[in-house]
């Protein structure tokens, strides 16, 4: 997986990309850091033409659906029991589940399963390819005190707390509008209505709003069953629909590009909700060849660009990925 990752030809950027995100960690010199985002970015890593992960590259070359079944889970505690042959046997402080973390994926510089005492927390993230359970991305070990307890909890907490509120949320949503994928408001205030009022949703009395959202117009609300609810500035007159009013056609022309390559403006659902209901006409890619052209090339090859720039697959990456 390292190599397909870092050496092949498919994912010619991905040393780069490693590069810079080492640079960005605060340990560079850590071995610890080093390895785990080589590990994990070997696994999740897709800046390449189709935005596969290096899994769904190999199911493909391969003809092996074993690949694509392969999942990281998220960072969670895991209880070590004690060594199984020349593995590490671990209790899943979330659900109770007893797993076998293969010790070769483990950093050899650095760990030994020698070094472990029963009872001391595993706090890591793990790859389950076929049968077997692997060490993927940063580890962090600790002792058995109340302190370590405290902190499997609160992250179990955490983890159940934000899949039940993102849940309730999209319910209260979807009975706020009636099943919309969307709602377009006109104002800050319109969006702080809809959300305290329409959705009945309690927003807190530490809540200040960001400067960037204060005096905001033509605002898209949309509850994104990963990211939450995101309110986004400006866009909806974007938005070519009978029932907006706030479109403006010389505004979509010139940011309807946005719902194609932009993840930092808008989620990767919402814009391919858009694009498959026709809503972004207007959008269109610079081109030598006029305006007409760059907007035929790009809305027939819209779900390639999306996919790309959002490095992200329709396959996989569409519907909801909570566990």
């Amino acid at each position: 997986m390292g190599w397909f990752t870092y050496r092949s030809y498919v994912n010619p950027s991905a040393l780069d990309d490693l590069y810079n995100e080492l640079k960005d960690t605060r340990d560079f010199d850590s071995p610890e850091d080093i390895y785990g985002i080589y590990s994990i970015n070997s696994f999740e890593h897709r800046t390449n033409p189709l935005s596969l992960t290096a899994g769904q590259w190999l199911a493909r070359i391969r003809h092996d659906e074993e690949f694509e079944k392969m999942s990281v889970s998220e960072l969670r505690p895991y209880k070590f029991e004690g060594p199984v042959g020349d593995s590490v046997g671990v209790i899943d402080t979330f659900d109770g589940t007893a797993l076998v973390i293969d010790e070769d994926s483990f950093n050899p510089q650095t760990f030994k399963v020698s070094m472990l005492e029963s009872g001391e927390m595993l706090i890591c993230s793990l790859l389950h390819f076929r049968d077997k359970h692997y060490l993927c991305g940063s580890l962090r070990i600790t002792d058995n005190s109340s302190k370590s307890q405290k902190l499997a909890k609160d992250l179990k907490d955490d983890f159940y707390g934000l899949k039940e509120a993102t849940a309730d949320l999209l319910k209260s949503f979807t009975k706020a509008t009636g099943g919309k994928h969307f709602v377009l408001v006109a104002n800050t205030e319109e969006m702080l209505d809809f959300i305290s009022v329409k959705m009945d949703y309690k927003i807190g009395k530490a809540f200040k709003m960001p400067d960037g959202m204060k005096n905001r117009r033509n605002i898209i609300i949309f509850p994104d069953p990963v990211g939450g609810l995101q309110t986004i500035p400006d866009m909806a007159a974007a938005i070519n629909s009978k029932d907006n009013p706030y479109y403006d056609k010389t505004y979509a022309a010139k940011n309807g590009i946005n719902f194609f390559c932009n993840q930092g403006a808008v989620s990767y659902r919402l814009a391919c909700i858009l694009q498959d209901d026709g809503l972004v006409p207007d959008a269109f890619m610079n081109s030598v060849d006029g305006i007409e052209h760059g907007r035929e090339f790009l809305h027939r090859h819209g779900r390639y660009i999306t996919d790309f720039f959002f490095s992200r697959c329709r396959e996989y990456d569409f519907e909801p990925y909570y566990k």
